[in-house]
């Protein structure tokens, strides 16, 4: 299932919203809590939210 993740590309229709959603994550939310990440903690963090929205885009599919 993982594996899906690797070959997977944003839908067309979610393009916007996926942009939205991690610049939020990557920038907007640390600025807010005052933390600042290393370029190691910013990779992690851009696969990590990678990963959670391709699972939340996925939970959605599955639930239309």
């Amino acid at each position: 299932m993982i594996n899906n993740w690797l070959y997977w590309s944003v839908p067309a229709h979610k393009v916007r919203h996926y942009i939205i959603t991690m610049l939020f994550l990557m920038f907007v939310l640390p600025a807010l809590m005052g933390i600042k990440f290393t370029m190691l903690g910013n990779l992690t963090n851009l696969i990590w939210y990678d990963v959670l929205i391709y699972f939340m885009y996925k939970f959605e599919e599955r639930n239309k």
